[in-house]
């Protein structure tokens, strides 16, 4: 675990992030989920490396990952982009519970109903109950509730 300070992006790197940001909102709004998601990640792979130096890192991977999980377009990439949120998070020793949410949402998507209990059950202990399921789809609180449904108790 990490305290060091958060760097600032350079401007030129922000501005050219911020580009690609339109870039992908346009497309999105266009229809054009493939070409949206691209932008995304074109941006997250502007800021430089170590991705952990600097806070935005965080915000772009998170951002990703809800993409993915909000439109299934590149499902079969959560995985990656959780173990990315992992890298700068662990550096920091901090977002545990917003972590363990993600990762119970990347496996609910991917059909893997005990991974996602177990990391749901992880993030409902640190945050004291079921706040991370707030402004959430129903679903994944639902699921929560009763894995049971999904044969979450079986695998």
């Amino acid at each position: 675990m990490n305290f060091m300070a958060v760097q600032q992006l350079p401007e030129s790197i922000a501005a050219a992030i911020e580009k690609l940001l339109e870039e992908s909102e346009i497309a999105y709004d266009q229809g054009n989920v493939g070409r949206s998601f691209d932008r995304l990640v074109d941006a997250f792979n502007l800021i430089p490396d170590p991705k952990y130096d600097y806070g935005e890192s965080f915000n772009h991977c998170s951002y990703l990952l809800d993409f993915i999980l909000d439109e299934p377009y590149h499902l079969d990439q959560t995985t990656i982009w959780v173990e990315r949120l992992h890298e700068i998070a662990d550096h920091h020793g901090t977002w545990k519970g917003q972590i363990d949410f993600y990762e119970g949402k990347a496996s609910f998507r991917l059909g893997r109903f005990a991974e996602a209990k177990a990391a749901f059950d992880r993030c409902v202990d640190f945050g004291k109950g079921m706040r991370y399921f707030y402004d959430e789809p129903p679903e994944y609180a639902n699921f929560y509730r009763n894995p049971e449904w999904y044969g979450a108790e079986n695998q």
